[in-house]
């Protein structure tokens, strides 16, 4: 059976917006289809070509009044009253003489910047009612759910968190401040620290991420694992009880379990044409300041001295060291620096 046609007519001005993190034509395309709906999103002045015209700027419009209205049982009209507010969303009949059957129905269309700002906040807030009367836990104030966000009950949102997209978060989670999520899936009791962002990230069952952690799309957190302050991964596993714990770049990675990546490390993935894959095997100790030149594999045990450039396949149970022999040469430092602090105060006048 064709499902009825729905034409949504939305200004130019308001198709370029966002509505809690969802374009506007995303979302009704999405309310319509949960109406039953298809969905012809179009300018106000194009042509019609089907059953139902919807304002599109009557954004609080809900998939069940718009099935009604579809149905025929019901059919609204935009009104203003004496004050110029709009009271009323719309849906009209193509050629429908008059409006029998009207029901009216308290609302805003956003047909200003200032009335689309009215209307997200309500929105915003309804969405908030909605998830605490679900049993989420949501603390402080500010934090933004986007409608196709699922959150389990036993969840925990911070004030000033934003979720968008198809995020979903576990039981027992929890998001802190200033968190952004974008199609993020968040395992049970997995604990986001402040100002992480995860874009397209699974992360697994008891992880701890952040603060100010980037996870880019592609990234897996294996149970237990361990991203810390200004980690950046993408397109990168990180094998269950595995920890990056501070200022790392892991990019098509794939890390074993238990392995240690310490302070400054990065995979060299990139070579100006194509991407490569590191392979860090289980129980792996990297040293700070390694550069893992993809593609290279490092065997499970192995450990990686810090400062190293590994350019070649380190084998299970290896040590690799690769930096050239440090030199010390007697009194040298002392005449350096007064030669520059002389050259210093000379151009200082």
């Amino acid at each position: 059976m064709q499902r009825t046609v729905a034409v949504v007519q939305v200004p130019a001005w308001l198709r370029a917006q966002e509505v809690l993190g969802e374009p506007v034509a995303a979302r009704w395309q999405r309310v319509c289809a949960a109406a039953g709906l298809h969905a012809v999103v179009q300018a106000p002045d194009d042509p019609v070509d089907g059953a139902l015209v919807v304002d599109g700027r009557a954004l609080s419009l809900a998939p069940g009044t718009l099935r009604r209205v579809a149905d025929g049982v019901v059919t609204v009209v935009c009104e203003r009253g004496a004050d110029e507010t709009v009271r009323l969303w719309v849906a009209r009949r193509v050629g429908a003489e008059g409006a029998p059957g009207v029901e009216r129905l308290e609302g805003e269309l956003a047909d200003t910047p200032e009335a689309l700002h009215r209307v997200e906040r309500a929105l915003a807030e309804a969405l908030r009612r909605g998830a605490v009367a679900h049993g989420v836990r949501l603390v402080g104030e500010g934090m933004l759910l986007a409608p196709t966000v699922s959150l389990a009950p036993g969840c925990t949102v911070w004030h000033g968190a934003v979720l968008l997209g198809a995020t979903r978060v576990a039981a027992g989670a929890v998001i802190h401040p200033g968190c952004v999520l974008r199609d993020a899936d968040v395992g049970p009791d997995a604990v986001l620290l402040a100002h992480t962002v995860a874009e397209g990230a699974t992360i697994g069952p008891g992880t701890r991420v952040g603060p100010f952690a980037h996870l880019r799309p592609g990234t897996v957190l294996d149970e237990g694992s361990r991203i810390g302050n200004f980690v950046e991964t993408k397109n990168t596993r990180l094998g269950a009880g595995a920890k990056a714990n501070h200022l790392a770049y892991l990019g098509d990675a794939e890390v074993g379990e238990g392995s240690n990546i310490g302070a400054g490390t990065i995979t060299c993935n990139y070579d100006g044409a194509r991407k490569h894959r590191t392979h860090v095997g289980a129980g792996v100790f990297v040293g700070t300041n390694t550069s893992l030149v993809a593609p290279v594999r490092v065997g499970d045990g192995a450990l990686v001295a810090a400062g190293s450039v590994i350019t070649e396949d380190v084998p299970a149970g290896a040590l690799a060291i690769a930096r050239p022999p440090q030199r010390t040469l007697a009194g040298k430092g002392a005449v350096l620096l007064a030669r520059n602090r002389a050259a210093r105060d000379e151009a200082e006048g």
